[in-house]
């Protein structure tokens, strides 16, 4: 950058309104357009180029890192590097990280979230004062005759964004979720809609009077900076974009948040660069770092990243104490931007105007303070102590049940599909699989583009047995996000169910590629090849599913599966205590330990094991039916024990409607056990015609068998 083209002072050429000439631009056209006004005509292309690589919250996750955190740093390398800054305002500087970090972790540790709230609601301040900012430094430009239009940007930057903000049904569910955590009342849904029309109300008079204030300027000979009007238009344009036209709120979030970056980041580089130039009193940090050269700038950028890092840790780091401080330690930087930027970047300050190469006398006017400035910035933290407090003590008395929570979100926001979306959830927790699937449906009525809500539908379809809706559902998904992992998860269970072993297995190796510590992938496809016959296979990958996640139960139990049909007896009793272990009353796990007594001859302890398996689950078939079996087999059985037998097996052939030989076949024994011959053989024969229409060749010789013998008045037994 040259130096003609850096020292815009905005100095008179000739004048406006005044018959003078002014150059409106901070840097030059090229950069202001591209930096500081046309940023979101770059910003909506190249994010649709990263969602063909990136996931949606890939992407959030690097803004809020690299972006969000990271630009947090330049405001504070002015408050500490800047030494008569620094001199001005030593307690803030010193008093105010101390006290909000105190906060933060307080609130971290604590799990509270009202903090997150507010910071969310400063942060929804902070944006919108940053747009009016630039706003008044390219009035500055044209020397702005009138303290009316600073007062009309201003109100034009809040009404315009907070009718973006209460209008957007994703942006309102992240509010209302954030302040019923905290353990706010149930807002009434008639009173939050009659605020929405308020305030649209109130933004179409604010904007007439905008309008009625230009032309009345226009007519006296004053032109406003037409930089500052298309600033203006496409800074609201663009927020509404990404609170209302962009359905994933975190996606929209994001995107503004890269405008405000970027704004922010070159600003505070040309502020900074004018000030290490002309200002001794800057400091030595200051003057060091931004140097007109291109390596300081490289510099620069690489330390914003390297401080957008610290915003990443909380993804990595397992560790809960020190997870929860760097949480606390994100919240509390955040904080003390929106902080400093308040106080450290005044337009009508004369250091603020010089760095910006703005003419210091339009501002004398507005420097007059007739309140004492503790009283002022005291009555600002108020603002900010009573409400944490407040949200703090409200948050330990305990939050009304989520349900309610979800519900009221949904009657006052009927149209989120994101509220739709957490009612969902919460259903399902609940086992209202039914309710779920109304509200999943509507929220992928209201979003088709969500990967998530595709993907939820998709499972509770499959948990219908709607197979045909759930791979619709799921496969749309995965067209949404080829990386959502639980939704190649749930498809391959569905494949798997329906024999198509092929498809299963490419589904599940997909989800292991995008997450190779997915316990319940490996799981999935250690099943697979299980039913490929490929056991080795299969028993490491169940292995490494329990190795991380050694609390994973149902893994544990299919591992000793593996090690049963092995006849790696010990082994697979270990497994399944395991399972049974780290899931109370696990009756599955329970039966097929007894199954491993059972085929090491140990009938009693196979028969104790089932019986404690139903007990658990007493419609546990295969239980039912092993029980009845090794009784109705022995010839010690006495007759209490036939005749549990014989109630244990009807009740499997009952479950099973009577379409099972297996169950049928232990049925017919327990008859013959307890005399009843002719119920025996009539039994065997429904048996027999059922095995022998599935071609089961091996259970068809073996009734048979025991058809000759109950028409000889023979019961079937076994040593």
């Amino acid at each position: 950058m040259s130096a003609n083209t850096a020292n815009l002072s905005g100095q008179n050429s000739g004048g406006n309104g005044g018959g003078t000439l002014v150059r409106p631009w901070i840097i030059n056209s090229k950069c202001d357009l591209l930096l500081f006004v046309g940023t979101p005509l770059l910003i909506i292309p190249l994010l649709s180029i990263a969602r063909t690589t990136y996931s949606i919250e890939q992407i959030s996750l690097f803004v809020v890192a690299f972006g969000a955190m990271g630009h947090h740093l330049p405001g504070m390398i002015r408050a500490y590097g800047d030494r008569a800054l620094f001199s001005r305002f030593r307690v803030r500087f010193i008093v105010a990280p101390i006290f909000l970090l105190s906060v933060a972790i307080y609130f971290s540790f604590h799990h509270y979230s009202g903090l997150l709230l507010i910071a969310l609601l400063w942060a929804f301040w902070h944006a919108l004062m940053q747009i009016y900012g630039f706003l008044r430094i390219y009035d500055a430009k044209t020397k702005s005759p009138s303290r009316l239009n600073s007062w009309m940007d201003f109100l034009m930057c809040l009404s315009w964004f907070t009718t973006g903000f209460v209008w957007s049904p994703g942006r309102m569910t992240l509010i209302l979720e954030g302040f019923y955590k905290s353990g706010g009342p149930l807002l009434e849904p008639t009173a939050v809609h009659i605020l929405q029309s308020t305030v649209g109300i109130v933004t179409g008079v604010i904007s007439l009077f905008y309008v009625v204030n230009l032309l009345r300027e226009m007519g006296h000979g004053y032109y406003p900076s037409p930089v500052k009007l298309f600033l203006m238009g496409i800074s609201i344009a663009f927020w509404f974009y990404t609170m209302m036209g962009v359905e994933n709120v975190i996606l929209g979030i994001a995107m503004f948040e890269i405008f405000h970056d970027v704004q922010y980041l070159s600003i505070v580089w040309i502020f900074n660069r004018n000030r290490a130039e002309k200002d001794p009193a800057a400091g030595r940090f200051t003057r060091f770092l931004f140097r007109r050269s291109g390596v300081m700038l490289g510099l620069y950028i690489g330390l914003v990243f390297a401080y957008g890092f610290l915003g990443l840790l909380p993804e990595i780091v397992t560790m809960q104490r020190l997870n929860q401080a760097l949480a606390a330690l994100y919240v509390s930087s955040g904080l003390l931007h929106f902080y400093y930027d308040g106080f450290i970047w005044k337009v009508r300050e004369s250091t603020t105007r010089a760095a910006l190469n703005l003419d210091d006398s339009a501002a004398r006017s507005l420097r007059t303070q007739h309140i004492p400035g503790w009283i002022v910035h005291g009555s600002k933290w108020m603002a900010f102590v009573i409400p944490v407090a407040l949200l703090g003590w409200t948050e330990s008395r305990g939050a009304m049940p989520r349900l309610d929570q979800f519900r009221n979100i949904v009657a006052i926001l009927p149209n989120s599909w994101s509220a739709h979306h957490e009612l969902g959830l919460e259903l399902m927790r609940l086992g209202d699989f039914g309710a779920a699937l109304d509200h999943y449906r509507e929220a992928v009525q209201l979003n088709p583009g969500s990967a998530v809500a595709q993907s939820k539908l998709g499972n509770l379809y499959a948990q219908r047995k709607d197979d045909t809706r759930a791979i619709r559902h799921l496969t749309e998904a995965i067209r949404l996000d080829p990386q959502l992992v639980d939704a190649h998860s749930d498809l391959g269970v569905i494949f798997l169910s329906r024999g198509e072993i092929n498809r299963a297995e490419e589904e599940f190796q997909a989800a292991i590629t995008l997450h190779p510590e997915n316990a319940t992938a490996h799981n999935n496809l250690a099943n697979v090849l299980q039913n490929q016959g490929k056991i080795q296979a299969a028993e490491r990958h169940f292995r490494l599913a329990v190795r991380l996640q050694p609390g994973y139960a149902v893994a544990h139990n299919n591992l000793g599966l593996v090690l049963l049909r092995q006849e790696r007896f010990g082994d697979a009793i270990e497994e399944f205590e395991q399972a049974m272990r780290y899931q109370s009353r696990y009756a599955e796990a329970c039966y097929n330990r007894g199954v491993v007594f059972f085929r090491q001859g140990d009938r009693a302890a196979a028969l104790a094991s089932y019986r404690q398996a139903i007990e658990w689950d007493p419609d546990l078939v295969m239980a039912l039916n092993g029980l009845a079996w090794i009784i109705a087999t022995d010839t010690k059985s006495i007759h209490n024990s036939i005749q549990e037998a014989v109630a244990a097996s009807q009740h499997a052939v009952e479950l099973t409607r009577s379409e099972q030989p297996i169950c049928l076949t232990t049925l017919a024994t327990a008859y013959a056990a307890d005399g009843q011959f002719e119920l025996a053989t009539n039994t065997a024969e429904q048996a027999l015609q059922i095995a022998r229409q599935m071609q089961a060749v091996e259970l068809t010789r073996q009734l048979e068998s025991h058809l000759d013998l109950y028409k000889r008045g023979i019961r079937v037994t076994e040593p």
